[in-house]
């Protein structure tokens, strides 16, 4: 009863913790098993050298809400560039469980199934409002005044997360202007989106190893191209920085699926 009373207090209001931050229902009520291995994994990755206006960070909002579900494990983490003291890092984690099979449920007794099943009840709306927290945390340290901006080295960095997870079907967000602005390279001419090369670029990157694995993972982009002061981003910029991205996740065991400029046109599902 008391490990009850702890995780209904615990379950209340979010608090930031990086890794398993939600309470399980499994532990915390004794009704023997381990809980399902989550079917889905969702990764909010979130570059912190791009402030969002309030409707775009609202439909990240929007996402994320919607995909921390019964079932599914999320991961967020947020980056920006190593040389100016903002290290990748992961923000929160955890699992929103589902029930025990339906063919199990009486072999437990009631006392506990009604315990069990309130433990679930709560344990959904609170990861939904941990990652949303978290996220918004994250997105509120966004700078425009961060010089440098190692969004491809953040991101290899990144897909080994991915690539380790075991879920099924793994769903990668990334918040992030996507302008890669590195030792690397320079999407940037006078603070504007230049016009690049998608094949040339992919060949420096490929000379300077930076790609990823992100172990067959979907991936949709909110904030591409996003500027500061809606910055002017002509078509044929916009298509070859899509064109670019698109390579490189294909070279990293990705699909894009959608590149928001800057929001996404449907909901992820």
């Amino acid at each position: 009863m008391r490990r009850l009373l702890l995780t209904t207090a615990l379950l209340a209001t979010p608090a930031f913790a990086a890794e398993d931050a939600v309470p399980t229902c499994y532990r915390a009520i004794p009704i023997g098993g381990t809980a399902p291995a989550p079917q889905s994994e969702l990764f909010v990755f979130i570059d912190q050298t791009t402030p969002l206006p309030a409707e775009i960070k609202a439909a990240v909002d929007d996402n994320v809400r919607r995909l921390v579900r019964p079932g599914t494990r999320f991961t967020i983490a947020s980056f920006s560039a190593f040389s100016q003291g903002r290290a990748t890092t992961v923000q929160a984690s955890g699992a929103v469980e589902t029930g025990i099979a339906p063919q199990r449920r009486g072999d437990v007794s009631v006392a506990l199934l009604k315990k069990f099943d309130t433990c679930l009840a709560q344990q959904a709306p609170f990861a939904g409002r941990l990652a949303v927290a978290t996220v918004d945390k994250a997105i509120a340290g966004a700078s425009n005044d961060l010089a440098k901006s190692d969004v491809l080295a953040s991101l290899s960095q990144l897909s080994a997360r991915v690539a380790a997870s075991r879920a099924r079907t793994r769903t990668v967000l990334i918040v992030s202007d996507m302008i890669e602005n590195s030792s690397i390279t320079s999407f940037y001419a006078k603070k504007k989106l230049r016009l690049i090369n998608p094949e040339v670029e992919l060949d420096k990157v490929a000379k300077a190893e930076v790609g990823g694995n992100f172990g067959g993972a979907r991936v949709y982009v909110i904030g591409g191209a996003l500027l500061p002061d809606n910055g002017y981003r002509a078509e044929p910029e916009l298509k070859a920085l899509e064109r670019f991205w698109d390579g490189w996740f294909r070279g990293s065991q990705a699909k894009l699926v959608e590149f928001g400029r800057p929001n996404l046109v449907n909901p992820i599902n």
